[in-house]
């Protein structure tokens, strides 16, 4: 038997850092994207980057905030993955007992994944190391960030230390 019409199909990485960020006043959003610095990106026209990314469709949340434009071929599916992405000082202002936050990973302005260490809370000096390893299909135009999400009261300040992300 002989194998015709065989395509190799070429995985092409696009990596770099989740830089160190300070998302202040959170407050009735409750959800901040980072800006995401990527290596790859001016090798790979597949990808463009905006501190002021529009939502592809209906505007949520974080329309208008740091995220990554998907402009190739449309239903995509990527591995997306972020690994040591820290809190590293907790100073959100007066935390309640119910103030807590976590790093996802959104399409648009909605969640694709939570990290793995859930939603924390952030009124201890211990930090906290969110990693996530997804799977996002992606239409063309749409965004892709990365982001902190919070719950109870939160609106004060959160320093996140740089993380590494991928995207295959």
């Amino acid at each position: 038997m002989t194998i015709t019409n065989n395509v190799k199909i070429a995985v092409e990485q696009s990596s770099g850092v989740v830089p160190e960020a300070a998302l202040v006043e959170a407050g009735a959003n409750k959800q901040e994207a980072v800006p995401v610095t990527m290596t790859g990106i001016a090798d790979n026209p597949d990808w463009t980057y905006s501190a002021t990314a529009e939502d592809n469709g209906t505007a949520g949340n974080l329309d208008g905030q740091p995220g990554l434009t998907y402009s190739g071929p449309a239903t995509n599916h990527f591995r997306v993955n972020i690994k040591n992405f820290d809190t590293i000082e907790h100073a959100i202002t007066a935390p309640e007992a119910s103030d807590k936050a976590v790093m996802a990973i959104y399409k648009n302005s909605e969640v694709i994944d939570f990290a793995d260490e859930g939603f924390t809370a952030h009124a201890s000096e211990i930090a906290v190391e969110f990693n996530i390893d997804t799977v996002a299909v992606l239409q063309e135009g749409d965004v892709l960030r990365v982001g902190m999400n919070f719950t109870g009261e939160v609106d004060g300040d959160l320093d996140l230390a740089p993380g590494e992300i991928s995207i295959t």
